[in-house]
């Protein structure tokens, strides 16, 4: 029989000790400065989302980047709205990084749920028929 290709790993479910050290992404407990050179208004976006993600716990390097990149796409608009050029590309970019970050669910207050009653209830036609069908 030959040999597996893939190295089996030995796990003493006895010994809880190594799946608490040990995290796959560990939370930052500071906001690291940006590694990208960024305008006012994306440092003002990194900033923003940074403490909004650390405050909730979910401030990761993975999350990091994202920030990041988001605030980027805030930069590159802002540069390209000041050079009038085309807003399509920073837009997109804002876009996709906004929803990784608004995935994750933080910083959002709960919101009520909508009407219980039929909105359009109150106007005559459906509710005279309606009225007249079930009495």
């Amino acid at each position: 029989m030959a040999p597996s290709a893939k190295p089996i790993l030995v796990h003493d479910e006895d010994d809880e000790s190594v799946g608490a050290s040990v995290l796959a992404h560990p939370i930052l407990k500071e906001i690291p400065p940006p590694s990208l050179p960024l305008n006012e208004a994306g440092v003002e976006a990194y900033e923003r989302w940074s403490r909004t993600l650390q405050a909730s716990g979910a401030l990761t390097e993975i999350t990091r980047e994202w920030v990041e990149m988001l605030a980027m796409a805030v930069h590159d608009l802002a540069v390209a709205l000041k050079q009038k050029k085309s807003l399509r590309y920073p837009m997109e970019q804002k876009a996709k990084y906004l929803r990784k970050i608004e995935k994750l669910d933080v910083g959002h207050t709960p919101q009520a749920g909508g009407a219980t009653e039929n909105p359009y209830a109150h106007f005559g036609f459906a509710k005279r028929a309606r009225q007249r069908r079930h009495g």
